[in-house]
């Protein structure tokens, strides 16, 4: 796959969980995993979950747009014209 994307074994690595068990298999399991810790994922039309890699690493402008102040216009606010 690309670097956008975890690879197969990254996602084995992220949820632990490499084969099926209990009469699912691993891409359901892995599934449920994701989703009960709040990971954004796809699934692919092979029923595989795809996780994009800044879902997990997070992204280098994600700070930068948090820390900026909430614009609000000068009528609502008060401030001189």
């Amino acid at each position: 796959m690309s670097a956008l994307f975890l690879t197969r074994d990254e996602l084995i690595e992220l949820t632990g969980v490499k084969t099926g068990q209990g009469g699912k298999p691993r891409e359901v399991l892995q599934s449920q995993w994701l989703r009960s810790v709040g990971i954004p994922y796809w699934v692919n039309a092979r029923g595989a979950p795809i996780v994009a890699r800044v879902a997990i690493e997070g992204s280098k402008h994600g700070a930068a747009i948090a820390a900026a102040p909430a614009w609000s216009p000068r009528v609502i606010s008060g401030g001189a014209q």
